[in-house]
């Protein structure tokens, strides 16, 4: 997995560098395996964790988007408002 890109010369500061940044196929697997396809749905349908567009086309995902994504949408069982 490519979990850190380096930036190229010139670039912005931190936060427009894609550290840790994966592809589709790795955010998939690193979320649950879940497929390319249905990330490319959930996008479409603007669901799903955050995810950066470079370029116009390339898609990438960011290892803090996935944590934060996976971090809301925990389910506690026995609390209110959860699964059933």
């Amino acid at each position: 997995m490519s979990h850190d890109i380096p930036p190229p010369p010139g670039s912005a500061p931190d936060d427009a560098r894609l550290r840790g940044a994966l592809s589709p196929a790795e955010a998939g697997r690193y979320i649950g395996d879940f497929k390319v396809t249905t990330l490319e749905r959930w996008r479409k349908r603007g669901i799903g964790p955050a995810y950066v567009q470079v370029n116009g086309k390339s898609i990438v995902y960011r290892v803090s988007d996935l944590d934060e994504w996976l971090a809301a949408n925990v389910v506690r069982p026995g609390e209110s408002g959860g699964a059933v």
